[in-house]
């Protein structure tokens, strides 16, 4: 995705988890849910296969900042995939 750029923290947890870009591109794409965060930052939830995909990250003027990337397996207000 254009403008999209990925911390140091977000590529360590991609590389844990198993985590693509196209995920998360995918996620802030079409997300399932939008929830805000502290300090400006908002997560994108993404329904997958048993698990929820949660993208924390910063809007700016030339795109994305992706803070982290975490699979969860409750989603926003506590829902099951």
């Amino acid at each position: 995705m254009p403008g999209m750029r990925i911390s140091r923290h977000g590529k360590n947890q991609m590389r844990f988890w198993g985590i693509t870009e196209a995920e998360i591109a995918l996620a802030l794409a079409d997300p399932d849910k939008v929830t805000d965060r502290i300090k400006g930052r908002k997560n994108a939830w993404k329904k997958g296969t048993g698990y929820w995909l949660r993208v924390t990250y910063l809007e700016e003027k030339g795109g994305f900042v992706i803070v982290t990337v975490t699979p969860r397996r409750r989603g926003p207000e506590g829902e099951n995939p």
